[in-house]
């Protein structure tokens, strides 16, 4: 039964709409159960799930925003079934604009997205106390930015995933250089380049170095001093965490 008004249909894929109509089109306020388990609660335009609206998934993901032609566009909220909680901006069903990811482990990400990817300027919060802020390339920091460690360093410089996230920059007066050719290391020692220098010859600036050359470390050791660094052992893959 359908007509100008309220009504319900069950559809031949067993998908079931009670809720308005105008000429024989869903357009209004309604509810969609559809067969597969999905439960839309909303406004409808011309069949299509179009203004504000809420669709729960069976996986446990759950939509609360804007719609336009079916799908998420505008403003919304996406809870994760996982834990994970998303506000912001969408386009065609996908993370794209301005948008803050609260991740279920504590972790907070507030900045730009561009087809589902953290993209753009962005600024990471970590729940170990870590914060980056920064550029960002499909959901890995790439460019300039600033890390600034729980316990009070900060690095600002050139990040770069495809070396070994840190290109070059410099930490409380120490300028760094710590460049690689691949994400794995299949090279020769005087294939890889690692050079830095002091601005003051302070033990604390070196233990700095020391401490981010740790934190990017392969999985064989590392020899450092004043004026390179060189691997002591082929190593197989680098940490993509700076």
């Amino acid at each position: 039964e359908r007509d100008d008004g309220k009504g319900t249909m069950r559809s031949a894929n067993r998908d079931m709409y009670e809720g308005q109509w105008v000429e024989e089109q869903m357009h209004g306020t309604g509810t969609m159960n559809f067969f597969t388990g999905d439960r839309y609660t909303g406004q409808w335009g011309n069949d299509l799930r179009s203004g504000e609206g809420e669709l729960a998934y069976t996986t446990g993901d759950r939509y609360v925003g804007t719609w336009r032609r079916s799908e998420a566009n505008g403003e919304g909220v996406m809870h994760y079934a996982e834990g994970h909680v998303y506000s912001g901006s969408w386009k065609n069903g996908l993370k794209w604009g301005e948008g803050c990811m609260y991740y279920s482990n504590g972790d907070n990400y507030m900045g730009e997205w561009f087809r589902d990817n953290m993209q753009g300027h962005g600024e990471m919060k970590y729940t170990i106390g870590d914060t980056y802020m920064g550029e960002w390339d499909t959901n890995e920091r790439v460019g300039d930015g600033t890390m600034k460690y729980k316990n009070g360093d900060t690095f600002e410089g050139l990040f770069d995933v495809s070396a070994a996230c840190v290109v070059e920059g410099f930490v409380d007066g120490c300028i760094l250089c710590h460049s690689f050719l691949d994400r794995f290391f299949t090279h020769t020692p005087n294939d890889v380049l690692c050079y830095f220098s002091f601005l003051s010859s302070s033990l604390h600036h070196l233990s700095v170095y020391l401490h981010l050359l740790y934190l990017h470390r392969p999985t064989s050791a590392w020899t450092a001093s004043a004026s390179s660094c060189t691997p002591t052992a082929t190593a197989t893959r680098v940490s993509s965490r700076p």
